[in-house]
């Protein structure tokens, strides 16, 4: 292994380790305000209901809103979501997602009512009014569309409407209106929602790693609170927001509202204190506007976090699924995961889309691993020379120009090994980024993974190896085998001019990558180990065509060519241009 090689590899490392390996103390208990504390499992009975509210019915309105009144389970279902809720509140209690399970294979609700709840706070001259605590009857209700309302008195009520939309049916239009309170209501509205969501997968550790408040104001677009922080976190928005989402790391239950006329919100998330909860994450907002009601109109958003649904959304809502950056991001919207999708469309073994999807991907790139490979030849061949310029020049800085007028001479360019691989490396983040969010990989089995958007697991272990695991995945094993053996082989192509520690990085780094992606997808090892074959089969290809012998013949032509005058390439402008100036400086 080269030096630049080396320099590529620990680059390669350093950042993957930051990002993917963030270590945080252990989450503390933190108290909370009225307006955002979630009910929490530590602070209520199991399987039991929140406790009470604060009455917030005005006795202007309590004759006919009290807790006498019979409470009604309503029903609101197609054929992806089952909405359970209340005639007391009248909002979605428990959602149900038909075409989904949880990993042990029960019914996957992404709310539950005894870990949720939901305050609607207008203001009316009598005093504040809580419209989830009214009692509402339904008064339409067909497949597509539900209409419940409250009545507060003659002429005076409040109406809520549900419906499903057909484009997206995990959208809901859902508005909210007032009639015949004019005289009544005044100007301030406050929504609070809170809600504690179940863990719905194998590896509940990665699923609070995914999991946050997401949001999208008009002024600053999207952002979210720190998904990887174990503490709690809050933050205060003073500019018009569009929507909030409680998102888990391959589902979101959200709010938007396009018209963005809630000027004010207070966002939070906190991981349970009890790292063995069956609770992934709590969460809670509260929106905060100045208008009067009269009609709000909002969209409610409960499924999966999967790109082509969530773009019909708009406002960036497909941004709940984390890609990485902007070239990564760009890299898994517009082709990584278009070709996934249409290769699905086709192929229901996922294990084989990923084979696929490597032959593609590699295929496309083999150009830069033809470029890189002949590169790291040339330097190959040249070794020969550079140890002699080596020995010859003890000043480092004549040994330089010694060994630029060499590869001037040859037209050679000493980064052409390294820069084309570094190239790649845009795709090998982008992999790393897109995987672990992939839905689309979540409870498919391929051979002994039970599941490629969790790590496979051949060995249970009685205790816990640090940074490692209490488990052995059999395609991490492989993928670190098959890239102990791509560094062996691409040691036979490139100078071995290297000595002492060096020489052994390119077997370490797999190691450290062992550890790394020991709890990671499997569909990600496995993606990295069929790379590592597909790449080693390519430069066994292109060395059965292109050896060293050639190499050699190929560099001494270039040779001659430079003694006839021949024309010059740009990169052996620049050496001539830069010995002139070494030359020039020595001088001095």
């Amino acid at each position: 292994m080269d030096r630049n090689q080396f320099i590529g590899l620990v680059l390669i490392f350093v950042l993957t380790f930051v990002y993917f390996q963030y270590i945080a103390p252990p989450p503390e208990e933190i108290a909370l305000s009225d307006t955002t504390q979630v009910e929490t499992p530590e602070a209520t009975a199991s399987d039991s209901a929140p406790a009470a509210d604060e009455q917030l019915i005005p006795t202007a309105f309590s004759q006919l809103q009290n807790d006498s009144l019979p409470t009604q389970e309503i029903v609101f279902e197609n054929e992806v979501l089952r909405i359970q809720m209340s005639s007391r509140g009248g909002y979605p209690q428990s959602v149900e997602l038909k075409h989904y399970k949880t990993y042990a294979g029960e019914p996957l609700f992404l709310l539950v009512p005894q870990y949720q709840k939901r305050r609607f706070i207008v203001n009316t001259r009598h005093g504040a009014l809580d419209l989830s605590q009214l009692h509402y009857s339904v008064k339409k209700q067909d497949k597509q569309e539900l209409v419940l309302e409250a009545i507060l008195g003659e002429g005076k009520r409040i109406v809520q409407t549900y419906r499903f939309r057909q484009d997206v049916p995990y959208l809901l239009d859902y508005s909210l209106r007032s009639e015949g309170l004019e005289q009544d209501l005044l100007a301030g509205i406050a929504f609070d929602w809170q809600a504690s969501m179940l863990n719905t997968e194998k590896d509940v550790t990665l699923s609070r790693s995914k999991a946050t408040v997401n949001y999208y104001t008009t002024e600053g677009g999207f952002d979210g609170l720190n998904e990887m922080s174990s503490e709690a976190k809050e933050e205060s928005i003073a500019s018009p927001i569009v929507w909030t989402s409680f998102k888990q790391q391959f589902f979101s239950a959200a709010i938007i509202h396009p018209a963005a006329s809630f000027q004010k919100a207070q966002l939070f998330v906190a991981p349970p204190a009890d790292e063995n909860s069956s609770i992934v994450k709590h969460y809670g907002m509260r929106w905060e506007s100045a208008q009067k009601l009269s009609s709000l109109d909002f969209q409610l958003f409960f499924g999966p976090n999967k790109v082509p649904i969530l773009s019909k959304v708009g406002y960036d809502f497909e941004k709940n699924v984390y890609l990485g950056w902007s070239l990564f991001r760009w890299i898994n919207r517009y082709i990584i995961i278009p070709i996934f999708n249409f290769l699905e469309q086709f192929i229901d073994n996922y294990g084989l889309i990923i084979i696929l999807l490597v032959l593609i991907i590699k295929t496309a790139l083999f150009p830069l691993t033809y470029r890189s490979y002949i590169g790291m030849g040339k330097m190959k061949v040249l070794q020969p020379e550079i140890q002699a310029l080596k020995e010859k020049y003890s000043d480092p800085q004549e040994l330089q120009m010694a060994q630029m007028e060499l590869f001037r001479q040859v037209g050679v360019n000493p980064l052409s090994g390294c820069l084309p691989m570094l190239l790649q490396m845009p795709i090998l983040f982008a992999m790393f980024m897109f995987f672990p969010n992939a839905i689309e990989l979540r409870q498919k089995a391929f051979l002994w993974a039970e599941d490629l958007s969790t790590y496979d697991s051949i060995l249970n272990l009685p205790f816990n190896i640090p940074f490692y695991g209490d488990h052995v995945s059999l395609f991490t094993l492989l993928m670190t085998l098959s890239s102990i053996a791509y560094a062996y082989y691409s040691s036979q192509n490139t100078a071995s001019s290297q000595a002492g520690p060096m020489q052994y990085m390119g077997y370490f780094m797999p190691i450290v990558f062992m550890f790394v992606l020991n709890s990671y997808p499997s569909g990600l090892s496995f993606y990295y180990f069929c790379s590592n074959i597909i790449t080693i089969g390519q430069q066994l290809i292109i060395r059965r065509f292109v050896d060293d012998e050639k190499i050699l013949a190929i560099l001494e032509e270039n040779k001659k060519k430079q003694k006839n005058g021949g024309k010059q390439s740009s990169f052996q402008k620049r050496l001539e241009e830069a010995m002139r100036k070494a030359q020039q400086a020595k001088k001095k």
